[in-house]
C-alpha cells in the first residue's frame, strides 16, 4: 500500500470512531433525560396519592373537632433543588372565632399531617 492509501484509511477510521462516539453520547443523553422524566412523573404521582389521603384525613380530623364541611386545600412548592414545601389551607367560619391559644393548638395539630410526605417535610398551615 502506498502512503496516500494509508492516510485515507486512517482518516476513515478516525471519522467512523468520532461518529460512533457522537452516537454514544446522544444515546446516553436521551437515556438520562428519559430517566429524569420518569422520576419526575413518579414523584408527581406520589404527591397526588398522598395529597388525596392527607386531605381526607384532615377533613375527618376537622369534622371530629366540630369543623364540618371545612374547605381544605393542599399545595406543593418544589424548589427544584430537592426541597419541597407544602401549604395546607383550611377555610371555616368558626376559625375566626378562636382565641390565640386554640388557634396555635389547631395549627400544631394539623402540621403533623406533613409527615405523610416524609419525615423532613415542611408544611405551612393557614387557617381562614
Amino acid at each position: 500500500m502506498n502512503q496516500k492509501m494509508k492516510k485515507e484509511k486512517k482518516w476513515k477510521v478516525v471519522i467512523v470512531t468520532m461518529l460512533a462516539l457522537v452516537m454514544l453520547c446522544l444515546c446516553f443523553g436521551v437515556t438520562v433525560l428519559a430517566k429524569s422524566r420518569l422520576e419526575s412523573e413518579e414523584k408527581q404521582k406520589f404527591y397526588l396519592r398522598q395529597k388525596e389521603q392527607v386531605v381526607r384525613n384532615v377533613r375527618a380530623y376537622l369534622s371530629d373537632k366540630g369543623y364540618q364541611n371545612s374547605g381544605v386545600t393542599l399545595t406543593r412548592r418544589d424548589y427544584g433543588d430537592g426541597t419541597e414545601e407544602y401549604q395546607l389551607a383550611i377555610h371555616h367560619g368558626k376559625l375566626e372565632k378562636l382565641d390565640a391559644e386554640s388557634w396555635g393548638e389547631l395549627v400544631n395539630d394539623l402540621a403533623v399531617f406533613a409527615e405523610s410526605f416524609g419525615a423532613d417535610a415542611k408544611m405551612q398551615v393557614v387557617l381562614h
